[in-house]
């Protein structure tokens, strides 16, 4: 193994939509939810797009659930 050497790919960083979340395992629900709320409310947004990763997925599931309860959106896969 000392012949190989790990050759890191550098990501482009893509900016956020301004419709989209990214949802992580550490932050609140509510923080979510409120803020989700607040772009359909103040700034007329169509369409949310939620994002996540590894354990933060269940966590994005009651998010759009709880939106989609509290409005009257329908879920586009």
């Amino acid at each position: 193994m000392d012949r190989y050497t790990r050759v890191e790919k550098p990501k482009p960083e893509l900016p956020i939509n301004e419709n989209e979340i990214r949802i992580t395992s550490a932050g609140p629900i509510r923080n979510y939810i409120s803020y989700a709320f607040s772009l359909l409310q103040d700034k007329h947004v169509k369409e949310i797009v939620l994002k996540a990763m590894g354990q933060a997925i269940s966590k994005t599931v009651s998010v759009a659930e709880s939106i989609k309860v509290g409005t009257a959106f329908k879920q586009i896969f």
